[in-house]
């Protein structure tokens, strides 16, 4: 996804980024839910009258978060922003009470580790790039 979104980055729009990300979701998604034979819920207005307005909320929000993850790739590589994104972690455990097991912990640690490894062997190559000769 990181490389994805770099890619078009780097080249595109940040609306456009953000609408061919979501277009490939999207396109992905249903791909699946056909696949695994899913069916949707039917909503209707009268026994869920808001469900209509949360989920136009949710993509509206979505969107816009979209759209600012395309924009800071303009500004830092992807590997730099990917540990950004393990903030969501806590907040999925503390906000949603996603259970978690000691396979959610090893496999979260070899990814942090990973991460930083990452980060620090950048940091090391762009030091010394820019020592002088």
């Amino acid at each position: 996804m990181f490389i994805y979104l770099r890619v078009l980055g780097q080249s595109d729009a940040v609306i456009s980024t953000a609408l061919w990300y979501n277009l490939t979701g999207l396109v992905l998604a249903a791909l699946l839910c056909l696949l695994s034979g899913f069916s949707w819920p039917a909503f209707s207005a009268a026994t869920s009258p808001g469900i209509w307005q949360a989920l136009i909320l949710v993509g509206v929000l979505a969107s816009f978060q979209q759209m600012l993850l395309a924009k800071s790739h303009a500004y830092a590589k992807a590997s730099v922003l990917a540990p950004v994104h393990y903030a969501t972690i806590p907040i999925g455990i503390l906000l949603f009470n996603e259970v978690v097991g000691v396979k959610f912990f090893i496999g979260t640690g070899i990814i942090l580790l990973a991460n930083y490894y990452i980060l620090r062997r950048e940091q090391a190559q762009t030091l010394k790039e820019n020592l002088p000769d």
